[in-house]
């Protein structure tokens, strides 16, 4: 799945407004794909994981194994409260 456009921040102040708590993951706005709700838990913002390592390739030239592992003990492993974002690995379906 490919997104060549930012979530605008109307829509982040959209979603802001109704959950205040939603946090953020400061220096992956660009992998951001929207906002998560489940029904009996706490809403929060969801990520696209790939996208994620590449920022931490590009940003802070990292190798893939070093941004992959950096995302699962850093990122997806922090647990930060009910409102903490989500990863979604994405697959292209054949």
């Amino acid at each position: 799945m490919t997104r060549n456009k930012q979530i605008s921040e109307w829509q982040l102040d959209e979603w802001q407004d109704r959950f205040p708590e939603l946090l953020q993951c400061d220096g992956f706005e660009p992998a951001l794909l929207g906002l998560c709700e489940i029904k009996g838990r706490a809403a929060c913002l969801a990520y696209d994981h790939e996208k994620c390592v590449n920022i931490l390739m590009d940003r802070d030239g990292m190798s893939h194994e070093d941004a992959v592992e950096y995302m699962a003990f850093n990122v997806t492993d922090a647990w930060v409260g009910p409102h903490t974002p989500a990863f979604v690995e994405s697959v292209e379906w054949v």
